[in-house]
């Protein structure tokens, strides 16, 4: 619920408060903060978050919109919480909790 004339918003839901607050931050550039957390997350969903995974890729981009592009199509797999691209490297890292090997074959076909 969203309320202007106090410029707050409450979001109920299993969540986690720091990664929407981080998002708003993002979307808005705009200053957002925690007030109160309200009860801790289930056991089921911090055991999902748990299993967080980094992949380095080694990809050839040719230049920025390629950089920005690969990002774009990773960011839409089920399961990338981040993806970062290093057009001067050549790598690709991703973070998440999906499975190495469909990054793979996703990213490469």
């Amino acid at each position: 619920m969203i309320d202007m004339t106090q410029n707050q918003m409450t979001i109920k839901g299993v969540i986690e408060p720091q990664v929407v607050c981080a998002r708003i931050v993002k979307k808005t550039n705009r200053l957002a903060k925690v007030q109160a957390e309200g009860e801790p997350l289930p056991e089921f969903v911090a055991s999902r978050v748990s299993r967080l995974t980094a992949v380095e890729l080694i990809v050839n981009m040719h230049c920025e919109a390629c950089a920005k592009q690969l990002k774009r199509m990773i960011l839409k797999m089920r399961g990338v919480r981040t993806a970062e691209t290093y057009l001067s490297l050549g790598k690709a890292i991703v973070t998440g909790s999906m499975d190495a090997n469909k990054l793979i074959d996703y990213v490469y076909r």
